[in-house]
């Protein structure tokens, strides 16, 4: 589906975590799973859903200017 890149939107970088969209404590099967690359993972599981855009994209800018 994604051709191995995350499936953050706009994200080209490889696939380095799989995520439950739907927890699997709650829905008690995989069927939610998608790949993620470490970054965006780590937005997802920290609880940063609404702002997760804003701060991709302060991300993005800081390390295309941080090198």
């Amino acid at each position: 589906e994604t051709k191995g890149h995350c499936s953050h939107e706009a994200c080209n970088k490889p696939i380095e975590e799989l995520h439950h969209e739907i927890p699997y404590a709650i829905a008690r099967n995989h069927k939610s799973l998608v790949g993620l690359c470490k970054v965006h993972h780590e937005f997802k599981h920290n609880g940063i859903g609404i702002e997760l855009k804003k701060i991709d994209i302060l991300y993005r800018k800081h390390r295309t200017v941080g090198g």
